[in-house]
């Protein structure tokens, strides 16, 4: 049996010979594989310049849309573990949720942005403001690359029986 790894170093590289084709759909909105490309490496450059690290928490505070599929996949780029929090989660739960990860860093929308407890985190990156009109960015491929079996991503129990717990991935 033949098993292939795919990175998302290598899921960009195929998705360059492809620029023009639909990489994403969400309600009327269309966007190629080069506009995601695009997009995606300014979240990256955008957590560059934070100074995050390959294994660090960060946490996405965002409703469905464009900008949580960036901001996915620039951490996971990074080699960063993601770790999605919806913006409807009770303020009781939140609390929990972050005294769990002590995560140092958050994407949220303009929307979201005064329901997360901004004092939680050291950094706040409003993915509104990075993912403008497109622009000539540097290429992210001189990135250091995660490992086959780093942590990914987070996600918590349903908490019924106790407090939430975290399932790191």
């Amino acid at each position: 049996m033949t098993t292939s790894c795919y990175t998302i170093r290598n899921l960009f590289k195929i998705a360059r010979l492809y620029p023009q084709k639909v990489a994403i759909m969400l309600d009327d909105q269309v966007w190629t594989y080069s506009e995601l490309i695009m997009q995606v490496e300014r979240v990256v450059r955008q957590l560059q310049r934070l100074d995050i690290v390959q294994g660090q928490i960060l946490y996405q505070f965002v409703e469905r849309s464009f900008e949580m599929i960036c901001g996915f996949l620039a951490i996971m780029f990074i080699g960063g573990v993601y770790c999605p929090i919806n913006p409807t989660v009770p303020s009781d739960r939140l609390k929990i949720l972050l005294e769990q990860m002590q995560g140092q860093c958050v994407l949220v929308h303009e929307k979201t942005r005064n329901q997360f407890p901004i004092a939680a985190v050291q950094h706040v990156i409003v993915l509104d403001n990075i993912l403008l009109p497109l622009l000539d960015i540097e290429d992210i491929n001189s990135l250091s690359v995660s490992m086959k079996y780093d942590a990914a991503f987070i996600i918590f129990t349903s908490g019924t029986t106790g407090p939430p717990k975290a399932v790191v991935h």
